[in-house]
């Protein structure tokens, strides 16, 4: 495998893509755009179809997980009020026995 001086290449370890850039990457003045052929649209491609897909799944995953949180949250919230209800109303109890005692 030999490195271009001015080309960078693409090379598989792992079973990953791997990218080496160039030893003398080419110059551009600011502003100018650098050319665009086929070999490099061809080397930076999209995902695959099934990384997408596997992609998705995850984040579908993710988003049933999210959504029994922010349910289990919820039902917190409820139960949190429905105690803080049965607090209250004991202390009212408890207040009023003790004014019934004197």
């Amino acid at each position: 495998m030999t490195l271009s001086e001015t080309e960078g290449i693409y090379y598989i370890l792992n079973g990953r893509r791997e990218y080496m850039p160039p030893i003398n990457p080419p110059k551009w003045d600011s502003g100018q755009i650098p050319p665009v052929n086929e070999r490099d649209i061809a080397n930076h491609t999209e995902l695959s179809y099934g990384d997408r897909q596997t992609l998705l799944s995850r984040f579908a995953g993710l988003e049933a997980q999210l959504t029994k949180s922010l349910h289990d949250i919820e039902q917190l919230k409820v139960t949190t009020r429905a105690l803080e209800a049965k607090i209250n109303k004991l202390e009212q109890i408890k207040i009023r026995r003790q004014r019934d005692q004197f």
